[in-house]
């Protein structure tokens, strides 16, 4: 081990890092590969991709003009809709693609993430090591596994150019100015271009996840240590003099963060996505609460789950000594801040970045979640790093520890991976963890219904509608359950008590409009789809079921422009085109219902019955040529 390291320490800078690199990269391959064997799981999966159409289009300027104009899924993150239609693009229904496209990521946020910490502290041990814990720490593999969360990994990485850049920018003012300023102007042109690709990154981070709201005040936090910007304060009023003049140098960032939080807080309002249910004091007692979780998960990585769910009624006894526990971390690193500058900008990154997502304004039933610490991380694992290394400087074996805790790290991960195989592996983990609660019952029968074991789904059902009786999503997830196992009638009943006790669900709606057309019960079932696109207007899906309720009712004339519409919002719905079809041979418009046939065959080639169709219409038009040739 000792050469090793003394052949290491021997050779050039640049050799070294890239050992480093080449190591970080091997690192996060050895703990995150089986995330390429895993499958899609059914939470936001098909929202965001497998039942999603936009996205299914792939790159057009259509879909860009949607993903930009577009508030699916509560959020407003266009370059995310982006990222996965061109995963789309490329693997179509293939998962395995799309984890491998968020690994890339996460091993290009690591490779960054060290870069920056080397050239801004000149300490390539020290920021390796940040790196390591960052590339392959348990919690974030959440960021990586699911695929919904790519833009988790987008918007790190444009945040990390982000700081890139900027550390460009200023790296370029502090040479010029310790040159007498001669350099300024020589150098004001290549300050500005890092200036301005600091606020581009910055930009599409943003609509990546706007989550990074914080991130002009990380720059500032930066600007203290490791950049040394702001000097030594020599009293109160200088120190306010600097960060003002430093704020000030920021002002467009924060025009961006302004923005970026009035159109999140307006476009999660309007998708309903804000916890109304929940007081304020209930929301300040989770927030300061999940700031001790998130320390101690990341110190002690065990029990992760992708949902932990919040309670009504928080132990306030808790939320007290949580906030106290706070108060006197933060008073303590204030105190140290002038000898000891790294554990400001650690604690205060760590703090600062959970602000958006802590729940002082609560978005979502989830108390905390992994996948927030993806980037706040970075401020602990910075404290670690600098205060180990100042702490145990002595101790010979600190290597030998640091390397114990990667490794750890690393099982630790390979062993939550294993829990993303497919939904019922993971709602089963997130079961054991969350206590049972009557959430994590649903999540798992839904689980278990998306991988068709239906039969093991329904007792969860029951369960969950026995603990909480109010629970319409109970209701909605076991009627569709059973709407797969064929039993209708049961499964109407189910949608209907769901929508007694939530009428503003556009699925159950939908849902139920299913149930009743399999029922034959069409006039009903056109009801209940009207309602549902009521609620949630141009779903292409439920238009072409719509138009089928109408089609079954003789209704052609209303049936067939619902339709077309259908097919104009997405061009692939093979029914649409089918049942399009029939409208026109039933009017004897043999050439449109062959253009629709045609297309039916295209969209599934081994279509069995899309062929017949074709043929069958192809014969019909043939008769219908020669009844008019035998015509007097």
């Amino acid at each position: 081990m000792n050469r090793i390291s003394q052949w290491f320490l021997k050779q050039p800078e640049h050799i070294r890092s890239g050992l480093v690199l080449i190591l970080l990269t091997g690192l996060i391959l050895a703990g995150f590969w089986e995330v390429t064997h895993c499958d899609f799981v059914n939470f936001d999966d098909t929202e965001y991709l497998t039942e999603n159409f936009h996205v299914q289009q792939g790159v057009t300027w259509k879909q860009v003009a949607w993903a930009l104009q577009s508030n699916h899924a509560g959020n407003w993150h266009p370059l995310t809709w982006i990222s996965h239609m061109i995963d789309w693009s490329l693997y179509g229904a293939k998962a395995a693609g799309h984890h491998f496209t968020n690994l890339l990521f996460h091993i290009g946020n690591t490779l960054l993430l060290f870069l920056i910490l080397k050239e801004m502290t000149k300490a390539l041990w020290k920021s390796a090591f940040v790196a390591a814990l960052f590339a392959i720490h348990p919690m974030h593999v959440e960021s990586v596994a699911w695929i919904s969360e790519r833009k988790d990994v987008l918007s790190a990485f444009f945040a990390l150019l982000t700081i890139w850049f900027y550390w460009r920018y200023a790296d370029w003012k502090r040479t010029a100015t310790a040159n007498g300023g001669e350099g300024v102007d020589a150098h004001r042109k290549t300050a500005k271009l890092h200036y301005f690709l600091a606020l581009v990154c910055f930009s599409l981070g943003l609509m990546s996840k706007p989550m990074l709201v914080t991130l002009p005040f990380v720059l500032l936090l930066l600007d203290f240590w490791p950049l040394e910007r702001m000097g030594d304060f020599d009293s109160l009023r200088a120190a306010a003099e600097k960060i003002k003049v430093l704020l000030l140098e920021k002002w467009l960032f924060f025009v961006l963060t302004m923005a970026a939080s009035v159109t999140t807080f307006l476009v999660q309002r309007n998708a309903g996505a804000m916890g109304s249910n929940y007081s304020l004091p209930n929301r300040l007692a989770n927030a300061f609460a999940s700031y001790v979780v998130y320390i101690g998960k990341l110190l002690w990585p065990l029990d992760l789950a992708v949902f932990y769910p919040l309670s009504p009624r928080q132990d306030m006894t808790r939320a007290l000594c949580s906030f106290l526990v706070i108060a006197c971390i933060s008073l303590l690193v204030l105190m140290r801040a002038k000898t000891k500058r790294y554990i400001f900008t650690g604690w205060f990154w760590f703090v600062g970045m959970l602000v958006p997502v802590i729940g002082f304004v609560q978005v979502g039933i989830q108390a905390m979640a992994d996948r927030y610490s993806y980037l706040p991380a970075i401020g602990l694992f910075i404290l670690i790093a600098w205060g180990a290394g100042e702490c145990l400087k002595k101790v010979r074996l600190l290597p030998f520890l640091a390397t114990a805790v990667v490794i750890a790290c690393t099982l630790l991960t390979q062993r939550q991976v294993s829990f993303w195989q497919n939904s019922a592996t993971l709602f089963s983990h997130v079961f054991a963890v969350t206590r049972k609660t009557p959430v994590s019952h649903i999540q798992l029968g839904a689980a278990l219904g998306f991988c068709r074991r239906y039969e093991e789904a329904i007792p969860y059902f029951e369960r969950a509608a026995k603990l909480d009786p109010e629970s319409d999503l109970a209701h909605l997830d076991w009627g569709i359950v059973l709407i797969a196992m064929g039993k209708n009638e049961e499964a109407a009943t189910h949608l209907q008590q769901s929508i007694r006790l939530n009428p503003d669900v556009p699925s159950a709606h939908d849902n139920l409009g299913i149930a009743l057309t399999h029922l034959k019960r069409y006039t009903e079932a056109e009801s209940e789809y009207r309602r549902a696109l009521k609620l949630a207007p141009g779903n292409p899906a439920v238009l072409s079921r719509l138009a089928f309720s109408l089609m079954e009712q003789k209704k052609f004339d209303e049936a067939e422009p619902i339709f077309l519409q259908a097919l104009r919002l997405n061009s692939s719905l093979q029914e649409a085109h089918i049942y399009l079809g029939f409208i026109y041979v039933t009017e004897k418009r043999f050439d449109e219902a062959i253009e629709h046939c045609i297309a039916a065959v295209r969209i599934n080639p081994n279509d069995v019955q899309a062929q017949n169709n074709l043929q069958t219409v192809i014969s019909r038009k043939r008769e219908a040529q020669e009844s008019a040739v035998k015509v007097p």
